[in-house]
């Protein structure tokens, strides 16, 4: 049976994706149907930007001028499928989604096969692409899926690199996809350096060397990066990679580092009951959440460059002036980002929803028990893998944190919690039953 899954795997692995998108993803939107024609809000900006670029109107919402609100990879690749199999085409978008899942569990396969964990690669990849939102988000003109796929391969480059750091090859493509991952999500934009840490302890007896073979993937890092900043710089005179979004965000942060330690648990407590039930009104909520923060007064406020300059200083002064009460909303903001995602489709009721975040979540926990109680006994590849995915789900907690976090941040990361759990209990299991035998 082994022998034949590994074989026909990738056709198992995309008929799944196909099977989970038809179940959580097409039955929820209507672009199978009707096209981009009734998005709304994140998913028809994305759909405006891949319209323009693939136009040849430039990178903007509207059709004129330019525009970084959003990063530019995501849009870039609906923009690619737009010239290749017609403007508008949601179904392509749909199926091409569909395709990325299926990679996402061969990827993860790969990197068992590499560790000669054949079979265990084989259960992962299959339940990777069994995984619900996995499904939902394929058929929604959103990030989550694609940037799922951007980070397991950014693990995979990671894993070949630290194996074979000696390869140019290795450096270069392990710049290039952390490069392309920040631009997909900018979160990713510090990430290269606290993987640089990780990769001078590993190699700490040959530091010398370890410096020159980082500085080589740092450098391949920085080219697309500085190369989309100073366009973005030459369109609007400001240096950054996207613009807009986090200054709302840190705005929420700063209007809600002046409540009281009280009332902060309170927001938190009506946060976290609407989450799971949905629409459940709360003034606390209506005041200090998204629409009233953003929808009813920042973006009222916020009309041009100056006014949002001065807002920002504000609440960076405020932010500095209630740092306590900041961090301790940091708490919260990881709270909120690993709780249950609040989409509320009729395949995905609060029992169903809360039913898939405690298997991923069980798995993870028991995983890392297990990696923590035989760490020691890994094999250095395996060792790396578990090391590595811990420290891309860490670092996106903590740096997701700072901001004002929603679960939908940390769909991306379901992949990477199921290896995580998966690599600690099998070993767990593997070596608890050797203790047994001798």
């Amino acid at each position: 049976m082994w022998k034949h899954l590994a074989k026909y795997l990738y056709v198992y692995l995309l008929g799944l994706s196909i099977v989970n998108v038809l179940i959580f993803g097409i039955p929820h939107n209507t672009v199978w149907n009707n096209g981009p024609a009734n998005l709304q809000k994140d998913q028809l900006g994305y759909h405006q930007y891949a319209i323009n670029i693939s136009s040849g109107n430039g990178y903007n919402i509207s059709g004129e001028g330019f525009n970084s609100v959003r990063e530019p990879i995501y849009p870039a690749f609906l923009a690619l499928i737009y010239l290749l199999f017609g403007q508008g085409n949601g179904r392509a978008i749909i199926m091409v989604q569909t395709g990325i899942l299926s990679i996402i569990g061969y990827i993860a396969y790969i990197l068992f096969l590499r560790a000669d964990e054949k079979h265990l690669g084989i259960v992962i990849a299959l339940g990777i692409v069994m995984l619900p939102y996995y499904g939902y988000y394929a058929a929604e003109y959103m990030t989550e899926l694609f940037f799922a796929g951007m980070l397991i391969f950014c693990l995979y480059c990671m894993v070949l690199f630290v194996a074979e750091p000696g390869s140019r090859r290795n450096q270069v493509v392990c710049g290039l996809v952390f490069a392309l991952t920040a631009l997909t999500r900018v979160q990713m934009l510090f990430f290269p350096f606290f993987f640089s840490v990780f990769f001078l302890i590993l190699y700490r007896r040959h530091i010398t060397k370890a410096l020159w073979q980082l500085a080589m993937v740092l450098l391949f890092f920085c080219v697309p990066i500085l190369s989309w900043t100073l366009i973005v710089y030459q369109q609007t005179g400001r240096v950054a990679i996207t613009e807009g979004r986090q200054e709302i965000a840190i705005h929420e942060r700063a209007v809600r580092s002046m409540l009281s330690y009280t009332e902060m648990l309170q927001y938190t407590k009506a946060w976290l009951i609407r989450s799971v039930e949905g629409g459940t009104a709360s003034v606390i909520l209506d005041t200090y959440d998204v629409k009233g923060l953003v929808d009813k007064e920042y973006l009222q406020r916020a009309t041009t460059r100056p006014l949002k300059d001065q807002i920002r200083n504000t609440d960076l002064a405020t932010i500095r002036t209630h740092i306590g009460h900041y961090f301790f909303g940091n708490v919260i903001e990881a709270m909120k980002l690993v709780y249950v995602e609040h989409d509320y489709s009729s395949y995905m009721n609060r029992y169903f929803r809360v039913a898939v975040y405690v298997f991923i979540y069980g798995l993870f926990f028991l995983g890392l028990y297990g990696f923590y109680q035989y760490r020691h006994r890994y094999s250095l590849l395996m060792f790396t893998l578990e090391s590595l995915t811990l420290l891309i789900i860490a670092y996106h907690i903590v740096m997701l944190s700072l901001f004002d976090a929603i679960p939908r941040m940390n769909t991306p990361l379901h992949a990477l919690y199921l290896l995580v759990g998966a690599i600690g209990l099998w070993q767990w299991v593997h070596f608890a039953l050797t203790e047994q035998n001798t």
